[in-house]
């Protein structure tokens, strides 16, 4: 009797073993499938956002690709009827050559001396400017920069193009000579103010590279530029030709005004520049701390890498376009 009881006891035990170890395998198991569909949720919100903000993109490159198709047909359109205009001013100051060769005994009579030293040196020092206007204006379109041109190449030549001391130096000496900047302003005002000037070029010829954005800002922008560019043509357009008052007057205004639309475009881009990067580093920092806690899964080995180098990438601009303490200080309250 008693090995019986002990037949039933060891038979009640083992029966009663595989009932607790079932019951934690089935805890460790539902564990196991709720982290997964936790880590899956994370995975698919993150693809669905990568997905968003792809097709976003994929959206603002369609509409800046068609912009700027419209600006570079009316670019094309206003040079044309810009060398149109130019041409028929040529042919007025050209006269015909028969009329333009007197005779000997003409001739004769057109030279005439100057009467006193005063008079000379008036004269001399009018051919002295003709022919330094000529050498600076000539140096100028040597340089081939035309709005054509400019449209032909490609972004990255053009930004190496104007940053060369060649350029700059010889644009300065055309905006010096025609009043649009001081003979009195220091260097380091010069440059900028001639770095602002040759960037019309970059905003008419590439604005899908330097436009971020589409609002009024930017096509008031355009045209400040385009008027700009076409009145500074018309100044060059021929070295042998001196521009006329009217011709300036227009070149100074147009260029005041592309100036400061220019600074005022640039202050406001710089600011919405930093809001978005910031908010971009505030996000990748939301990612992180969602999947940091995943020990036992991949997600957080998967995403830790990439968060990492692209939030350095933004603190390396932030702090390139705002300081390095207020940059931090930006983060910080953020």
């Amino acid at each position: 009797a008693a090995h019986a009881e002990q037949v039933r006891l060891r038979a009640a035990l083992a029966k009663a073993a595989p009932r607790a170890s079932t019951s934690s395998e089935e805890r460790a198991l539902a564990a196991k499938q709720a982290r997964e569909k936790f880590l899956a949720q994370v995975a698919a919100n993150c693809a669905e956002e990568v997905k968003r903000a792809k097709r976003v993109a994929e959206d603002t490159r369609e509409k800046r690709a068609a912009e700027h198709l419209r600006l570079k047909e009316d670019m094309i359109e206003r040079l044309a009827e810009a060398e149109k205009r130019r041409s028929l001013l040529q042919q007025n100051q050209r006269r015909p050559r028969t009329a333009t060769l007197p005779s000997v005994e003409e001739r004769k009579v057109l030279i005439r001396r100057p009467r006193n030293e005063t008079e000379a040196a008036k004269v001399i020092q009018k051919a002295w400017r003709n022919s330094k206007r000529r050498s600076i204006v000539s140096d100028f379109l040597e340089l081939g920069l035309t709005l054509e041109n400019v449209q032909k190449t490609s972004f990255e030549d053009v930004g190496s193009l104007l940053s060369q001391d060649k350029v700059l130096e010889t644009t300065t000496k055309v905006l010096r000579m025609y009043g649009l900047q001081d003979n009195d302003s220091d260097a380091t005002g010069e440059r900028t103010a001639t770095r602002t000037f040759l960037s019309a070029f970059l905003v008419l010829g590439h604005p899908a590279q330097v436009l971020s954005q589409e609002g009024e800002q930017e096509k008031d922008l355009i045209e400040k530029a385009k008027n700009a560019l076409l009145c500074f043509d018309t100044v060059v357009v021929n070295p042998s030709l001196s521009p006329s008052a009217n011709q300036l007057e227009l070149l100074s205004d147009a260029y005041a005004s592309f100036q400061t639309a220019f600074t005022a475009w640039k202050d406001r881009d710089s600011s919405v520049l930093l809001d978005t990067m910031l908010a971009q580093f505030v996000e990748l920092d939301a990612i992180w701390q969602t999947v940091k806690n995943d020990k036992e899964g991949l997600v957080a080995e998967d995403y830790r890498e990439g968060i990492q180098q692209n939030q350095t990438l933004l603190l390396v601009r932030l702090k390139r376009l705002a300081g390095p303490d207020k940059a931090m200080k930006m983060i910080t309250e953020a």
